[in-house]
């Protein structure tokens, strides 16, 4: 009424005549005009009004569905964090759970109502009988950054955290049951132990064979030697020196005429000198056989004196030159090398002193060369060559076992190192194998290369200068897998 009023007495003054009189007819028209402009207004207020109210239910309807969306959505979230194999928890800035799924709970046979959202993870960790300590993981989410742990449960399981920080604060946890992983990761370990166990027989049952090899060689000449001084005793003239000495016996109370007229004592002296000859010809030829006999056995002395070297128990680092290395493997190969009529073709550069475990290393090299040596006999070639190179590569020695023999395919190429791979009937798939692995416990590596087919191959070891730590279990399960 207020607002009709102003406008009614807006209306009349606009009327009213410097005289004080109302012109009716003016205000009439006014006031119609006025209650014209009113009811438009009226009419457009409903109309907005209408399609706000459309609006609004349009408005309701798309936040009713995106409630809807939103529930669903929860619960397909919910069901995923609930049939996750690993355990995960939402914490908020100060270390309190946001959410925790169904797996969290299982892994550390905790309650529905010992993981209440809201409360520090410290404490809900604590309500876990069969966790020793939470003590770790407080160490690992107090630090701000990522990291992992594994923890060992009091039930014999172990689980590994993950802990990755929130760019707004907060941080998300996972917790993987990696018992079973564990299980096959220290089996693998332990194959791998026995692989260089077995790798180790192998490779020694070769030395030995090698060895057996150099000492049957040798010993036919110690055989030669022994006969040829028997056949020395069976022919020596000794036994006329016992007729003279009977005869003289025989002439001893005559023994100037006997010497000066008997016919037999006139040649006495010549006989003598003759026999004196005879015998010290067979002392001389006696004496070098008995050199050579001697020397033969000292030979074979050196070979097995070698091959325990070779068998020492592995581990102990040891300052020496590449080439030394290389020519020790090659002296226990050589009567392979000789039988089968292989050249060896050597070329050392001056290389500084390695650190290096001495047996593995020989192991490697010892297994190249035999390697080596059946492509070149499997080839049928009349020029067997097999050419051996050390060459200073800065931080590492190179050495390299090249043969002109059978070669190697390129499909073969990218697996000759996987364990039991072999292309050799006789052979057992795993010297190949042991040697990459020995070669990276020596923080080194062994390679190959080949053009294919009947060009022959190319064995490349790298050993740094410096000593190498052992591998840990992890890193040793790393190379397994990797070689695999």
């Amino acid at each position: 009424m207020t607002t009709l009023h102003r406008l009614v007495a807006t209306q009349l003054a606009k009327a009213t005549r410097p005289s004080g009189e109302v012109d009716q007819a003016l205000l009439c028209e006014l006031m119609s005009t006025c209650y014209e402009e009113m009811e438009r207004d009226r009419k457009r207020v409903d109309r907005a009004n209408k399609l706000m109210m459309e609006e609004l239910a349009e408005l309701t309807a798309e936040m009713e569905r995106l409630i809807e969306a939103l529930r669903v959505q929860n619960l397909h979230f919910q069901a995923a964090l609930d049939n996750m194999s690993q355990g995960l928890c939402l914490l908020d800035g100060e270390g309190r759970l946001t959410v925790a799924n169904q797996r969290f709970l299982q892994i550390y046979a905790l309650g529905p109502n010992d993981a209440t959202p809201g409360r520090p993870m410290v404490e809900i960790l604590g309500n876990s009988a069969i966790l020793k300590s939470s003590q770790p993981y407080v160490t690992l989410t107090s630090t701000r950054r990522s990291g992992t742990l594994v923890q060992e449960l009091s039930d014999g399981r172990f689980i590994r955290i993950v802990h990755e920080p929130l760019a707004r604060g907060g941080s998300v946890d996972t917790f993987e049951d990696i018992t079973e992983r564990k299980r096959a990761e220290a089996e693998l370990v332990a194959a791998h132990k026995q692989l260089l166990d077995i790798s180790r027989q192998a490779g020694m049952a070769e030395v030995a064979t090698a060895v057996l090899h150099n000492v049957g060689n040798v010993l036919n000449s110690v055989n030669v030697s022994a006969n040829l001084l028997l056949e020395y005793v069976g022919k020596s003239r000794g036994s006329d020196l016992a007729r003279v000495t009977a005869l003289l016996r025989e002439h001893e109370r005559d023994l100037g005429d006997f010497v000066t007229i008997h016919p037999q004592g006139k040649h006495l002296a010549a006989f003598l000198e003759s026999l004196n000859q005879h015998l010290e010809g067979e002392r001389q030829a006696s004496a070098k056989e008995i050199d050579l006999l001697l020397e033969r056995v000292g030979h074979i002395n050196e070979i097995v004196m070698m091959q325990q070297s070779y068998a020492v128990v592995s581990g102990v680092q040891e300052q020496l030159e590449a080439a030394d290395l290389v020519e020790e493997s090659l002296r226990l190969s050589v009567a392979a090398f000789t039988r089968h009529g292989i050249e060896i073709v050597r070329a050392y550069d001056d290389t500084p002193l390695i650190n290096v475990d001495k047996h593995k290393a020989l192991q490697i090299l010892v297994n190249l060369a035999t390697n080596a040596k059946h492509a070149c006999v499997e080839s049928g070639r009349v020029d067997r060559r097999i050419t051996i190179r050390v060459v200073n590569a800065g931080k590492c020695v190179r050495i390299s076992v090249t043969d002109n023999g059978v070669g190697v395919p390129k499909e073969n190429l990218a697996r000759i190192f996987n364990h039991g791979f072999t292309t050799r009937k006789t052979g057992h798939g795993f010297g190949l194998h042991s040697g990459a692995l020995a070669a990276r416990e020596l923080g080194g590596s062994l390679t190959v290369h080949s053009q294919g087919p009947g060009q022959g191959a190319t064995f490349t070891l790298e050993l740094p200068l410096q000593a190498s730590q052992p591998m840990d279990e992890q890193e040793m399960v790393c190379a397994v897998r990797a070689l695999s």
